[in-house]
């Protein structure tokens, strides 16, 4: 069975849908001209935990966390 491999060009952002739509929720919390050094940690944490608990259409309605964790448990079954 072969591996199937994919990579986006450097400029084009419309090769990287899902990369650039959580950049751009992360935008929301830290815009592009802001120093990250003048947020607090705790800021910082919960705009990380809201952007990966919010569900996503192209997810099935899923948030990352939760596909996250449902991968987490298959490979810890594995293991077991």
């Amino acid at each position: 069975m072969r591996t199937k491999c994919y990579f986006a060009h450097s400029y084009s952002s419309c090769e990287r849908g899902s990369n650039e739509n959580g950049n751009k929720l992360l935008i929301l919390f830290l815009p592009k001209s802001c120093n990250i050094n003048e947020y607090d940690n705790d800021y910082i944490m919960d705009a990380n935990e809201l952007t990966n608990t919010k569900s996503r259409k192209i997810l099935g309605y899923k948030s990352s966390l939760e596909l996250f964790m449902i991968e987490l448990d298959k490979l810890t079954q594995l293991t077991a």
